[in-house]
């Protein structure tokens, strides 16, 4: 079971919650003047962003909503879960924050059965009190709930299940949630679907789309790829994409799994999209450590941890030091995946 955090405008809010669909845009609007990504110099890139963000998404995974308000502060609302997984449809016009965009990367989803009543009175609580639980070290998976500039397009966040918890607590806590003069009718909409991961292309040549189809299959738990990643051999794990672990790191971890056994294994997975080297070693190490530091109690004995770095080649010098390393260093695994695109770029193969 997964969880997410989607941002969406007050305006669009008001439909989504009604019919149960929610999009990511195609392009930008700014004042007045309209960019479509598919047109743009780095379209390609920002598009596979979209799609790395939604593509782990399954049916029954758990759904918030970060609304922004534009007079007041945001608030996280919940607790929804997936009646349909991510797919594309610009054909069906849906929100009006945008006269002159489509929002076609969507998925469908429907108030949770087991919290009907939150969803019924759209029960939120203002984003203070989830950085609250940041800074508490309650929930560990994002550090903001804003875009970054590196992630113009990352509007949708991957959290941890235990993430998700922490937030129906909070949710739970909101005193206000009693009858109001309007309780919200849910009246779900059907429309032509076609898989989101018909969408992946260009992998080995874009970094995003060869993430987008790792956490494709790391969502889907694919036996053939989970058994290349410590944390996932289990089977139950939390898969972070895009995720910053602490306030001093402004670049994203590209992949993040997490167990959800007793003694607790972390994966933090760094991809390339030709070759990797020891420099990026060193940098996914970096990642490691400040995700020990926020993450984890001093002296903490049952995190274990590991790395992969997938690329379409390794320098030797990084093959020479990693197979060195990981026979000294038995309880701290390195993996190199390498990756081989196929299917004219829109799917690969993976190899040790």
């Amino acid at each position: 079971m997964g969880a997410f955090i989607c941002q969406v405008s007050k305006m669009d809010w008001l439909v989504s919650r009604r019919i149960g669909v929610y999009g990511n845009r195609e392009g930008t609007d700014t004042d007045g003047i309209v960019q479509y990504f598919n047109k743009s110099k780095h379209g390609t890139q920002t598009i596979q962003s979209i799609i790395e963000d939604l593509i782990g998404m399954k049916k029954g995974d758990i759904v918030f909503f970060h609304v922004l308000e534009e007079q007041a502060e945001s608030t996280l609302h919940g607790v929804y879960r997936v009646r349909e997984e991510p797919f594309y449809n610009d054909k069906l016009g849906i929100w009006k924050s945008s006269a002159s965009l489509v929002y076609p990367y969507r998925f469908c989803f429907e108030p949770h059965p087991d919290y009907t009543e939150l969803c019924k009175h759209d029960v939120s609580i203002p984003v203070s009190e989830f950085y609250r639980s940041v800074e508490q070290r309650k929930v560990i998976s994002v550090l903001t709930l804003e875009r970054e500039v590196r992630g113009a397009a990352h509007a949708v966040k991957k959290i941890t299940e235990n993430d998700g918890v922490e937030i129906t607590r909070l949710l739970y806590r909101k005193q206000d949630m009693l009858p109001s003069n309007e309780l919200i009718e849910f009246h779900p909409v059907q429309m032509a679907m076609s898989p989101l991961r018909n969408y992946i292309e260009k992998i080995g040549s874009i970094e995003f789309s060869i993430k987008a189809l790792l956490a494709y299959e790391l969502g889907r738990k694919n036996p053939g790829i989970v058994k290349f990643f410590p944390a996932c051999r289990s089977l139950k794990f939390d898969v972070l994409i895009e995720a910053f672990i602490g306030q001093t790191m402004r670049r994203p971890i590209d992949l993040m799994c997490i167990s959800a056994n007793k003694d607790v294994i972390v994966t933090t997975i760094e991809a390339k999209t030709d070759q990797s080297d020891i420099y990026d070693l060193v940098q996914t190490l970096e990642y490691q450590d400040i995700f020990k530091l926020r993450n984890t109690d001093k002296g903490a004995l049952n995190f274990n941890f590991s790395i992969c770095l997938l690329a379409k080649r390794f320098s030797p010098k990084l093959i020479e030091y990693v197979t060195i390393r990981n026979l000294i260093l038995l309880w701290e695994e390195i993996i190199l995946l390498r990756y081989d695109p196929s299917l004219d770029g829109k799917s690969a193969n993976f190899f040790l």
